[in-house]
Formats: structure tokens, C-alpha cells, sequence
């Protein structure tokens, strides 16, 4: 079946690529015929530019020889030109119309064209999803017929491994090698976990699947040591390394609390699972309760059932993660993203064991489902012959349109040259007339002649914009056949690729139904031997039972009875050894029991059970864990800001003390307009004005100086900073200020805001306007570029 259907894909394949190759072609005759027409245009262009040329010959001499003959007497020409102006007439109408049926027809053809481009992506699009569907059902009869012949099947007597492989890993190699080396570990690894598991009812089958699928294959070690040891292994073995995942096999197996369990009411992973590894299943235990979460996991019957179990927030689960029946997964990621997707293929089936299965369900399922793909292939089909029928219609009205606007084109030039001919005839006739008058009106044959440029020059441009089209269509035709060339040699390389994989999947058969043979002569020596052992092991077990329930019955085992008087030891710090014999030594032992039982009790009232302890501190060493990637994440991050913030620290102390030097340099400016002098020093939390009056002495003290002065210093200070504030208001900044200092600060509230076109000034004074007329007419003649509304004056009654 898995050779058919390869067969069948190269098949696929190659009728894809001879669709594709037929397409090429088609667009290799258009684009044929549209280098033709673009040909054909171009000949015409050349000949209208030599008639362009011409005409403007005949033009400079008639210009010429109008100015020889402007003495001579001029005759009459009009009942020549009214013979020939209604025929030019009729003949220009008739041109337009063909023109104007030569521009419908084209677009007619273009939308043709552009029917036929979409039918043909719509048919590449079908040819995608036809390819995937077969590809799909290829796969569900694969599955299908695995089932007939028992492959994959999860049962007791299935002993190979590699159903539990990860992309075709030999896990049965990597088994025997790990029995080669056993003497090589510390303790043998388990793996893969799946051959581990069964299920107790076939209803949670596709649930556990999506669940702990990714688990199945994992190997689980005691040591690091047995981590590189497996490594080694699968190196002698040839085959890629499988996940493993370090345990300690002597860590007791986790007790979950009834607390952190979902409600009663809700079926887990862990209640349906069974591990059924015959010395170390807790190992297997705490693995998946460590990263699988099994005890919280929880099973759900459908949609419904999972939106009122996960997405309810009103339940609070412990479990923000379930699984449904049908093998899609219900989660809350996040701040609250809510997740409902499938997990497994349509065509997928357990692969663990399970009690009582029976696979005519899966069977019945497997060929409803390839009888969908099925149809939904002869649905495609029915499509892509529609598409193709489509394309085929629109290339038959391609070709008939065409033929349509060359019929049309070749019309106007035919009535293009009789409109010529006209032209001609009456030139002619009005050189008759001037020979038989004497005289002609060459104004008139020059005016003619302008005509016939204009003419000429716009069947000129019309050809042009012809002939560009034509260019854009002979591109998209050429990019078209690029994609196609593409997509065919994407096909062969595919092609090539399939056939390559079939011959050495073919090699590999071979080789495994040789390794089969063989294993299969091993397994039956094997059991010859167990057989053997069982025999003598069945003669001297009631031999062995007597013994052994002798001793139990007097006293336990020697192991346990030293490892329990040493470690009694270890807690009463003795230096010399216990005594069983010696009875005050058994006092001290029992009164030091009874003492370290009270204490236990005490602690687990306190802090909890020890169940409850040994999962709190794995969860908080996993927080930790990821708190510890979460810092040396930050870590690095952090370094570089405090860098930077260093060094845009000293930018900022650059950048504030240009802004001091500005604020002061402007200050003592706008001070020097009324003869002082004045500097601003900058501090951390100060700020200190000193202002010299004509030049004296520095005063520090604002509240020595007139009103007026203060004012003025009040005023240069507020412009002298450098502050980008869209508006600045001042109220009766200039009450207490005499007729001069009113004068210097009117003057220079006005140049600034007229040097400041983007900030908005609004200056409030109950003093008479009179003067600012006047500093107005100073302020326009020094600002070239004045404006009226820079400055506006509203008196207020």
C-alpha cells in the first residue's frame, strides 16, 4: 500500500508538471504574437516619424515661398477647399469611430485576459489543495492498511519500540545497545516511556495521545552520567539520540495533596493511565507529574464540557489545561487567551496498549475519512475542469478579440491614409488653383499642412501608448513563464527527491525483513531458555518459600536490621555501637522513638505532610530556576542602560550648561537695549540675577531698584529663556515703568514676537496704545519679511 501510494504521488507530480508545461507554452504563443504586433507598431512609428519629416520639409518651403509671393496677388480658394472639407469631414468622423471600437475592443480584450489569469490561479490553487488532499488520503490509507496488517497496534504481544520513534528513529537499535552496555550505567535507563503506559477504557484513547504523545518516547535516566552513557550508545548504535530526562530512581514517588487535585466531578490523565513498569513505575510517576502535569490534566467529553471546565473563571480548576475525547486541547495562555484546537491528524490512532480495545471503531473511522478525502478529491477535480474550461473559453475570446482589434486597427489606418489622400488631393487642388490664378493662399496650405503635423503627432502618440502596453503585456507574459519554469522545476526536483526516498525506503525494507529473520531465531532460543530457567526455578521455589517465611518470621531481613541500627546511631551520636542484647540500650532506642514520632507529628501540623513539603520545594526550585533565567535575561539588558544612562547624563549636563550660557548671553542682551548690564548664574536649586544700573555697581537685591528697573529686569529675564512654549502672556508688565523704559520694553516684546512667528504672545496693559503705533512702524522696518497679523492691537473701553 505505502509503494501505491508513492506511485500515485509521482504520478500526482508528473500531471502537475505537464499542466504547467502546456501552460508555458500557451504563454510562449502569446507572448510570441505580442512581440509580433509590438514589431508591426514599431514599423508603423518609424514611418509616421519620416512623414512627420517630410511635412515639416513641405511646411519651411511653403514658408518660404509665401514670403517670395507676398507681393503677388492672391486668389481665391474656398470653392476649392468647401469641395474637400465635408469629404475630410465624414472621413475623420468615420476614423473616430473606428478608433473608439478599437479602444472598446481592447478593453474587451483585456478583460478577457484578466478572466483568463484568474482561472488559471484559481485552477493552480485547486492543483495545491488536490495535491494536499491526495497526499492526506495517501496517509489515512497507509494508516488504514497498517491496521490490517497489525502494524502499530498497542497490545501485550507488540514488542517493538519504534512505533514510539520520533522521525524514524531505530529505537529498537538503541534497546539492544543499552542491553549490550547495561554494566555501563550506574542503573539502565527506561524508555521508552510509552511502552510503559496503557490505557484502562478505549473512550480517553485519542485524549491520552494528544496529551502525552510527546512524552511517549522519552527516555528516563538515573544520573548524568547515564545521560552521556545513552548518548554513547545511540553513537555505537548509529541512530540520532532520543529526548532523555534526568530522575533520580531512588526519589520516592510524589503524593499529590487532595488540595491541589481538580474536583472530584473531572477525570485527569492520571486517573486513567496506567505504568506498568515492573520495579520502577514511580520513577515513571514523577516524570510525567513533573512535566506533563497528569494530576491536573483534565479530560473532557467535548467543546461544551471544556468551556464550562477551563473557560468558566467562576471554577478556579488547579488546571488551566484539558483534553477532549476527540483530541483537541483546551487552554487559557496568558492574561486569558483562550486556546480550542486539535492537536492530532484526522487519520492519527493510540499507540499505547489498551484493555479491551477494539479496532473495528478505528477502521470504520479510517475509511469514512479516506471516503471524504475521496470526494472532496472529485469535488477538486470537478472544480479544476471547470477553471480549465473557464480558461479555455476566455483564451478562444482572447483570440477572437484580437482578431477583432487587428481588424480594427488595420480599418484606421486604411481610413487614416484615405484622410491622407485627402489631404493630398486637396493640396493638389489648391496648387491648381494657385497655378491657375497665378497666386495661392500659402498661409492656408502652410495652416494645412500644421493639420496634417497635429495628425500625424497624435497617431504618433497613440502608437506609442500602444506600444508601451504591449511592452507591459510581453513582461507580465515573460514573469508569467518565469513562475511557471519555477514551479515545474520545483516539481522535478520533488519528483526526483520521491523516487530517491522510494528506492532507499525499498533498501531498507529489505534490510529490516532480513533483521526480522533473524531476531525472530533469537526470540526462540530466548524462550527456549527462559523455559529452561522457569523449570528450575519452579523445582526449588517451595524450598526457598520455607526458608525464606522462617526468617521473616523470626526476624527481618539482615540488610534492613543494620541499616536500622546504624542510622539510630547516626541520630544519638554514640561512640560506641548499639547493643540489641543489652535491654537499657532498647530503652534508649524506644524512648528515642517515641520522642521523634511526637516531633514528626508536631512538624506535620505546622508545615504539612512531607508529600505536601517534597512538592513545594520542587515548585519552588522550579520558580527559582526560572527566576534565575529571568535575572541573567535582565541582566544583560540592564548593564547596557545604566551604559547609556551615563552617557546621556553627560549629553544632558552638556546640553544644560549651552542653555545656561544662552539664557545669560540673552539677558545681558536685552538689558544693554536700555544701557545695563546683567548676568544669570545657574545652580543646583538657585538661581542668582545680578543686573548693573548704566554700568555701576551690581545689584543682587531686586528690591533696590525702581519699579520700573524691575520690571525691565523681570522682562529680559522671562524672554532670556530658552523654553518653547506655544504661548506667553504678560499683565500689566508695564504699569510701574516710566515713558523710556515703557518704550525699551514695548520694543522688545514686539521684535520677539515677530521673531517668533510660532509662539503666541498676549500682552495685557491699562496704559494709553498711542505709542505702539509708532514702535509698530520701528519693528516693520527692521523685518524684512513683516507680516500684518503679527502684531494686533484691540482697545478695550
Amino acid at each position: 500500500a505505502s509503494k501505491d501510494s508513492r506511485y500515485a504521488a509521482v504520478q500526482n507530480f508528473t500531471t502537475e508538471a505537464s499542466e504547467l508545461q502546456r501552460a508555458i507554452t500557451q504563454l510562449k504563443r502569446d507572448l510570441a504574437k505580442l512581440t509580433k504586433q509590438g514589431a508591426t507598431h514599431t514599423t508603423k512609428l518609424k514611418a509616421l516619424g519620416s512623414d512627420l519629416e517630410l511635412l515639416a520639409q513641405d511646411k519651411e518651403s511653403l514658408a518660404e515661398s509665401l514670403k517670395e509671393s507676398e507681393t503677388a496677388a492672391k486668389s481665391s480658394t474656398q470653392a476649392v477647399r468647401g469641395t474637400y472639407d465635408d469629404q475630410i469631414r465624414e472621413a475623420k468622423r468615420e476614423l473616430e469611430e473606428v478608433q473608439q471600437a478599437e479602444v472598446e475592443a481592447k478593453a474587451r480584450l483585456d478583460d478577457e485576459h484578466a478572466k483568463r489569469n484568474s482561472a488559471v490561479a484559481e485552477r493552480d490553487d485547486l492543483l495545491q489543495q488536490k495535491l494536499d488532499t491526495e497526499r492526506n488520503a495517501n496517509q489515512v490509507q497507509q494508516a488504514l492498511a497498517d491496521l490490517s496488517t497489525g502494524r502499530g497496534r498497542g497490545n501485550a504481544n507488540d514488542v517493538d519500540a519504534n512505533k514510539f520513534a520520533y522521525r524514524g528513529q531505530n529505537i529498537n537499535a538503541i534497546l539492544q545497545e543499552i542491553q549490550r552496555s547495561a554494566r555501563k550505567f550506574n542503573r539502565p535507563p527506561i524508555g521508552p516511556v510509552g511502552m510503559y503506559l496503557s490505557l484502562k477504557e478505549d473512550h480517553w484513547a485519542l485524549a491520552i495521545e494528544a496529551a502525552l504523545g510527546a512524552s511517549f518516547g522519552t527516555f528516563l535516566v538515573h544520573s548524568e552520567h547515564d545521560q552521556q552513557e545513552l548518548r554513547r550508545c545511540c553513537q555505537r548504535a548509529r541512530v540520532g539520540a532520543p529526548f532523555s530526562y534526568v530522575s533520580s530512581f531512588d526519589r520516592s514517588k510524589l503524593q499529590i495533596p487532595r488540595n491541589s487535585l481538580p474536583p472530584r466531578e473531572f477525570q485527569t490523565v492520571a486517573s486513567v493511565v496506567k505504568i506498568n513498569h515492573p520495579d520502577l513505575s514511580h520513577v515513571i510517576w514523577n516524570y510525567l507529574v513533573d512535566q506533563a502535569g497528569i494530576e491536573r490534566t483534565v479530560l473532557l467529553e467535548d467543546e461544551r464540557a471544556a468551556t464550562v471546565a477551563i473557560f468558566d473563571e467562576q471554577r478556579a480548576l488547579p488546571s488551566r489545561k484539558g483534553f477532549t475525547a476527540d483530541g483537541f486541547v483546551a487552554e487559557v495562555r496568558g492574561r486569558g487567551t483562550q486556546v480550542y484546537r486539535p492537536v492530532l491528524k484526522d487519520w492519527s490512532r493510540p499507540r499505547i496498549e489498551i484493555d479491551g480495545r477494539d479496532e473495528e471503531q478505528d477502521r470504520i473511522r479510517f475509511e469514512s475519512l479516506l471516503a471524504e478525502k475521496r470526494s472532496e478529491i472529485r469535488d477538486l477535480e470537478t472544480r479544476i475542469r471547470r477553471c480549465t474550461a473557464r480558461e479555455k473559453q476566455s483564451a478562444s475570446a482572447s483570440k477572437r478579440l484580437e482578431r477583432e482589434a487587428d481588424e480594427l486597427t488595420d480599418k484606421a489606418i486604411t481610413l487614416d491614409t484615405q484622410v491622407q489622400q485627402k489631404y493630398e488631393e486637396l493640396q493638389d487642388a489648391l496648387n491648381d488653383a494657385v497655378t491657375g490664378g497665378g497666386t495661392e493662399d500659402l498661409a492656408a496650405q502652410i495652416a494645412e499642412t500644421e493639420l496634417q503635423i497635429a495628425e500625424k503627432e497624435k497617431f504618433v502618440q497613440s502608437t506609442e501608448q500602444m506600444l508601451s502596453k504591449l511592452g507591459d503585456e510581453i513582461e507580465s507574459h515573460k514573469e508569467q513563464i518565469e513562475r511557471k519554469q519555477a514551479d515545474v522545476e520545483k516539481l522535478r526536483t520533488e519528483n526526483e527527491d520521491m523516487v530517491s526516498n522510494a528506492q532507499f525506503l525499498e533498501e531498507e525494507l529489505e534490510k529490516a525483513a532480513q533483521d526480522v529473520e533473524i531476531f525472530r531465531k533469537k526470540i526462540e532460543y530466548a524462550k527456549k531458555q527462559v523455559a529452561k530457567l522457569e523449570k528450575h526455578r519452579d523445582e526449588h521455589k517451595p524450598e526457598y518459600d520455607r526458608e525464606l517465611a522462617l526468617v521473616e518470621e523470626t526476624c527481618c531481613s539482615r540488610e534492613e536490621l543494620s541499616g536500622a541500627v546504624a542510622a539510630v546511631e547516626g541520630v544519638m551520636d554514640r561512640d560506641t555501637p548499639l547493643e540489641l542484647e543489652n535491654d537499657d540500650d532498647v530503652a534508649l532506642v524506644e524512648k528515642l522513638l517515641a520522642k521523634m514520632k511526637a516531633n514528626i507529628s508536631s512538624l506535620e501540623k505546622e508545615c504539612g505532610s512531607l508529600e505536601e513539603l517534597e512538592l513545594q520545594y520542587l515548585r519552588c526550585e522550579k520558580d527559582y530556576e526560572h527566576k534565575q533565567k529571568m535575572f541573567v535575561k535582565i541582566k544583560g539588558p540592564w548593564e547596557l542602560l545604566r551604559g547609556a544612562l551615563g552617557e546621556r547624563w553627560q549629553k544632558f549636563e552638556a546640553i544644560k550648561a549651552h542653555l545656561q550660557k544662552c539664557a545669560n548671553f540673552s539677558f545681558n542682551y536685552l538689558l544693554g537695549k536700555r544701557g545695563h548690564t546683567g548676568t544669570l548664574k545657574f545652580k543646583e536649586e538657585e538661581l542668582k540675577m545680578v543686573v548693573r544700573l548704566n554700568g555701576g555697581k551690581g545689584v543682587r537685591d531686586l528690591k533696590s531698584l525702581s519699579g520700573g528697573e524691575r520690571s525691565l529686569a523681570t522682562l529680559a529675564f522671562m524672554l532670556s529663556l530658552q523654553s518653547e512654549t506655544p504661548f506667553r502672556a504678560a499683565d500689566e508688565f508695564d504699569v510701574f515703568q516710566d515713558a523710556v523704559n515703557r518704550k525699551v520694553s514695548l520694543l522688545t516684546l514686539l521684535q520677539f514676537a515677530v521673531e517668533h512667528p510660532g509662539t503666541q504672545m498676549l500682552l495685557l496693559t491699562p496704559q494709553d496704545l498711542s505709542a505702539v503705533d509708532e514702535i509698530k512702524e520701528d519693528v516693520i522696518a527692521k523685518h524684512e519679511n513683516y507680516n500684518d497679523k503679527f502684531i494686533k492691537l484691540v482697545r478695550i473701553s
